[in-house]
């Protein structure tokens, strides 16, 4: 009796160790699936990806017409970072990708900017129109390999479409720069012009070339621009036939429909000859002198150019808008690549604001104009003298007004003690 009692003891306690020799594989596996959960957290948040701006709205574009809206991708990851983009929606045929490709890579330090291009068919209903650009970051890896993450992160921006009929023609323009060109050979001009309408422009350039004394128009002509796009900006260039002789021009350009001016100049030279460039960067005059005291004005000039020239600053001074007087500084020889400075003086006479105008004269060919002012204020003698007479005028006004009332009192005072 007392073993048949005994042995379910035994056996319940045989049966009660068998499960904890498993305990270890099921904290293995509990383990395993953390550290899965987190490698694979930690893979998906190796990298990231952004893109500015959050939407795309292009501009108002024609039917069978043409727009571009920039994107910029960025990323957070060291190593390079490969992905495509996806176009989604109703615009989704219409949109292209300026590099032509939907691919790209990116680095924290190199972000890329991308241009979506929209095109509405010709047979387009006038509207509104929606669609989503999907940027995927596919894997990152280097160059050669491209191993690495295989966890994709992928950003959203909502993109919208305006369907117009209504042209709209303007630009802007700027930079305007002649090179300089060899006697014989064609002038060549360079612009920089965006189209910020809704239509292709071929801008016209109007060109008028005066000598270099800017005191007769020796040439007069009308160029032809580039083709622009609807909102794209292009730098271009156009050339001329010109039969110049050698010497320093000056040019009024300007394109009308892009209300845009500018005065230019450059150099005729003889063939294989090396053109003279200088710039005057600025002038400097004290900000206040005294009158009768002498007020230094220094010009500074930069020798652009690949040859020494001999410089010279010629100036007028003027106050109240009339000539007050000319100054000139000495002759100096520049260096090429060199800066110098060329001062010449002026003596104020009187008090009041002076504008000092100047040009810098380098082998007998002008910079352009550049001014400064200052204010000349009366010396101590002059402050002196003024207040002098200040006072004592209104003192000699009251004193023959006092003694002139006195002289009436006592002639009436004369008339009253007469007999009658």
């Amino acid at each position: 009796g007392r073993a048949t009692g005994k042995s379910p003891d035994k056996t319940m306690r045989l049966r009660t160790r068998k499960p904890s020799g498993t305990t270890p594989n099921i904290l293995v596996a509990v383990i395993s699936a953390v550290m899965s959960a987190f490698l694979l957290a930690t893979t998906a948040a190796a990298f990231t990806i952004g893109a500015s701006p959050a939407s795309i709205q292009f501009p108002p574009a024609l039917r069978s017409g043409y727009a571009e809206f920039p994107v910029t991708v960025s990323t957070n990851s060291d190593d390079v970072v490969f992905g495509h983009m996806d176009v989604t929606g109703e615009i989704s045929a219409w949109i292209s990708f300026i590099p032509n490709s939907t691919r790209f890579n990116v680095t924290t330090n190199k972000p890329t900017t991308i241009l979506a291009v929209v095109q509405p068919p010709p047979d387009v209903q006038i509207g509104s129109y929606e669609g989503k650009l999907t940027i995927v970051g596919d894997d990152t890896g280097d160059i050669a390999g491209r191993a690495g993450s295989v966890v994709k992160i992928s950003v959203i921006l909502p993109v919208k479409v305006t369907v117009t009929g209504e042209q709209k023609l303007s630009c802007t323009a700027g930079a305007f720069e002649f090179e300089d060109a060899e006697e014989g050979l064609p002038l060549v001009f360079w612009a920089t012009v965006k189209n910020t309408g809704n239509v292709r422009l071929n801008p016209m350039i109007k060109l008028s070339t005066w000598d270099s004394s800017q005191g007769k128009v020796v040439m007069a002509k009308e160029l032809q621009g580039r083709l622009v796009l609807p909102t794209r900006t292009e730098r271009f260039s156009t050339t001329t036939s010109q039969n110049l002789g050698v010497g320093q021009y000056w040019a009024d350009v300007s394109l009308p429909q892009c209300n845009a001016q500018q005065l230019l100049t450059f150099n005729i030279v003889e063939k294989g000859g090396i053109a003279d460039k200088g710039e005057l960067t600025e002038i400097v005059v004290p900000a206040k002198v005294t009158v009768g005291d002498t007020a230094t004005v220094t010009a500074v000039f930069y020798n652009s150019g690949k040859n020494t020239v001999i410089a010279q600053l010629k100036g007028t001074v003027k106050k109240d808008g009339k000539l007050a007087g000319l100054t000139n500084s000495d002759q100096i020889e520049v260096e090429p690549g060199k800066v110098e400075k060329l001062v010449a003086y002026f003596t104020p006479t009187l008090p009041g604001k002076y504008s000092v105008t100047g040009r810098v004269n380098y082998n007998n060919k002008l910079t352009f104009e550049k001014s400064a002012s200052f204010i000349a204020e009366a010396g101590q003698s002059e402050t002196s003298s003024s207040v002098f007479q200040s006072f004592f005028s209104p003192l000699i006004i009251y004193v023959i007004l006092i003694v002139t009332a006195l002289f009436i009192i006592r002639k009436i005072n004369n008339r009253k003690r007469r007999p009658f």
